[in-house]
């Protein structure tokens, strides 16, 4: 079966790495995508993935995990944010060269859309130069995407990210089952 390396973006408040991701009212970013990875990981492991979740502080770390362990899929999960409390919705990046990135993204992105009905900010490309630039979509042999879920500078999706990880990791899942499907 398919090997899938789950990122749980930035890294969870009680574990000593000093980057949590961004900031809601309440939460941390870094809390709420290892609570979601680890859902995504249970769930692709019960139907037969060989699924791996990574944590780490260091970019360059995540993505010698990823690449050693011969992925096939790498999924990063984020939170976005905003100086703006309302921005909103959500998006999901991959490397601007990669149709098969691409193909990924727009199944994890359907199936998030799909479940919370948030704005849809659609697909997002990964450009060498710009800020999504993004290390682990760059880096990674596997086929990469990132997604963010919604804004945790929103409060409205603050909550709804706190109280739906299940439902968000379930998606996620789907997703990658979808993108695995369509061959």
């Amino acid at each position: 079966m398919a090997k899938v390396v789950i990122n749980a973006g930035h890294t969870a408040s009680n574990s000593g790495y000093a980057d949590h991701g961004a900031v809601g009212s309440y939460s941390y970013e870094g809390d709420i995508t290892l609570a979601v990875a680890e859902v995504v990981v249970n769930d692709l492991s019960r139907v037969g993935y060989h699924a791996l979740l990574v944590q780490e502080d260091d970019l360059n770390t995540i993505c010698d995990i990823s690449n050693g362990f011969n992925a096939d899929v790498f999924v990063s999960i984020h939170c976005n944010s905003s100086d703006d409390s309302r921005a909103h919705g959500t998006e999901t990046f991959y490397w601007h060269t990669s149709g098969e990135g691409k193909k990924l993204a727009g199944c994890i992105q359907n199936q998030l859309i799909d479940t919370f009905g948030l704005t849809d900010r659609g697909l997002k490309q990964c450009i060498p130069g710009t800020p999504t630039n993004f290390c682990v979509v760059r880096e990674t042999d596997a086929v990469a995407c990132l997604a963010e879920l919604a804004f945790i500078s929103n409060q409205i999706e603050e909550d709804l990210l706190n109280n739906n990880v299940e439902k968000w990791a379930h998606a996620v899942a789907r997703g990658i089952s979808d993108y695995f499907a369509k061959g």
